[in-house]
C-alpha cells in the first residue's frame, strides 16, 4: 500500500509561526507531495528555508 502524501500550504511562512511549522514539518519527517509557502505580497517572490535541503518560493 502507497503511503498517504499531503499538499501542505503554510500561511504566513515568513513570520516566527510560519518558520515553526516548517521547522516542525522538516524535523518530524511529515510525509508531503508539496509544501507552498504563503506571505503578504511584501513577501512574494522571495524564498524561506524549508529542513536542511530545500528553499521554497513564496506566494502571497
Amino acid at each position: 500500500m502507497a503511503k498517504k502524501t499531503y499538499k501542505i500550504a503554510v500561511a504566513g511562512a515568513t513570520g516566527n509561526v510560519g518558520r515553526e511549522v516548517l521547522q516542525i514539518l522538516s524535523d518530524r519527517e511529515f510525509p508531503y507531495s508539496e509544501v507552498v509557502a504563503l506571505a503578504s505580497s511584501r513577501s512574494a517572490g522571495g524564498e524561506v528555508s524549508f529542513g536542511e535541503d530545500h528553499v521554497l518560493k513564496i506566494h502571497d
